[in-house]
């Protein structure tokens, strides 16, 4: 095989194994998580290269209202870091949320620094510049979840 054709083999195998990878990232989609009171709530993991600090893993949710009115939907997080709970015994309601879902309406989480931050949850830093003490994210639940069906007079 000439060189001239050996070049083409390997950018041919590299071409197609880069369009694998970007498939495979595309087609993580959002994992069915809770169902409460007409409200899907889904989830997926994400590599967020933040353009600012250390790259990270979140949990993004996303919250669907399939209701005809709207609703307030009122939680505290419980985060758990290396098995530890971090969020439990909140004296200030840090960890306290509430979103307010108009029929139909969708919110997304995104890796975005400005975006609400009721719509991801850190899971651990994957920057191999980042040399703090490691925390991973070991359980995650929306304690006390409610949905409160709004009067849309």
């Amino acid at each position: 095989m000439t060189k001239t054709k050996e070049m083409r083999v390997i950018l041919s195998i590299l071409l197609i194994s880069a369009g694998f990878g970007v498939s495979a990232q595309t087609a993580t989609g959002w994992d069915s998580w809770k169902s409460v009171d007409g409200v899907e709530i889904a989830q997926k993991e994400a590599e967020c290269d933040l353009r600012m600090g250390y790259d990270q893993d979140w949990k993004l949710f996303r919250f669907e209202n399939t209701n005809s009115y709207t609703v307030i939907l009122i939680w505290d997080i419980e985060m758990h870091h290396n098995g530890e709970c971090v969020t439990c015994n909140d004296p200030n309601g840090e960890y306290h949320r509430t979103l307010e879902l108009q029929p139909g309406e969708v919110l997304e989480g995104e890796c975005k620094i400005a975006v609400d931050d009721r719509l991801h949850a850190f899971i651990q830093f994957n920057d191999p510049n980042y040399t703090g003490a490691s925390a991973q994210l070991t359980h995650f639940d929306l304690k006390n979840l409610q949905v409160v069906p709004m009067n849309n007079n």
